[in-house]
């Protein structure tokens, strides 16, 4: 019986390079928050037990998750010949989408200290890593498995955001009451 190996000698090369663009983001990222009042005004939250506050811990996650999701959409870019395929027009419009997301959550959540947009715009993301692990499972069953994850950890922090936003309302409208 004759497996066909999902990885050639050149695949672990792009797999290499898809893997240090989010390590090293996730790296950076944490350098330049680890001190700030970012940092301070999330570590102050009255956060949810399950839920790590560490930003070491949320660096690596990050890393290991978007880890997988670039060497996912390498895959599916790989054997959807570029995403020219028919089937791939799904894969790039969630994949553009999840980005887009990315950059724009991060300016509610690190600027505007806003618990409940972000946490809505987690589901969106959430959202839309599932339907990427979809259209990714079409191109290839790999693909669509490596994101699934990232959608899982994406779905949790929802949870305990919005439970942080609940818990946020409360204190303010305790402390009104005072």
């Amino acid at each position: 019986m004759v497996v066909d190996a999902p990885f050639t000698t050149k695949d672990w090369g792009m797999i290499a390079v898809a893997t240090v663009v989010p390590c090293g983001y996730a790296f950076v990222s944490y350098m330049y928050l680890k001190d700030s009042e970012y940092m301070k005004w999330f570590q102050s939250l009255k956060k949810p037990r399950w839920m790590q506050s560490s930003s070491e811990c949320q660096a690596t996650c990050e890393a290991v998750l978007m880890s997988s999701v670039c060497c996912g959409t390498y895959l599916a870019y790989k054997h959807s010949e570029g995403f020219t395929t028919s089937g791939s027009k799904l894969a790039v419009a969630a994949l553009s989408g999840f980005a887009g997301l990315q950059v724009f959550a991060r300016v509610f959540f690190l600027y505007c200290h806003n618990l409940p947009m972000f946490a809505g715009l987690m589901a969106v993301s959430t959202a839309v890593l599932t339907t990427l692990s979809y259209a990714f499972h079409g191109i290839h069953p790999l693909a669509g498995t490596l994101v699934m994850p990232a959608a899982v950890c994406s779905f949790c922090g929802v949870c305990g955001l919005t439970q942080m936003a609940i818990e946020e309302r409360k204190s303010s409208k305790g402390d009104e009451a005072n």
